[in-house]
């Protein structure tokens, strides 16, 4: 199964359950989910922002070039 179809299995089964007899963290235990850590998460969104920022600093940097080369 993928991360989505277990996530999604796990919201059912958390729903429909009334009186849980487990702990939502040890059901994602025993689904082997492979989650990362906030820390991660923000070190690689802050990681694409910066490749962002630095493909549109090249294109503004290349349209410049280009208008004085006019």
């Amino acid at each position: 199964m993928n991360y989505l179809t277990k996530n999604f299995l796990l919201g059912i089964g958390s729903a429909l359950s009334v009186f849980p007899s487990t702990r939502v963290d040890a059901l994602d235990d025993a689904l082997d989910l492979d989650c990362k850590s906030d820390r991660e998460n923000l070190a690689g969104d802050w990681n694409n922002v910066g490749q962002d920022l630095y493909c549109a600093m090249g294109k503004i940097r290349n349209e410049q070039e280009e208008t004085k080369n006019q």
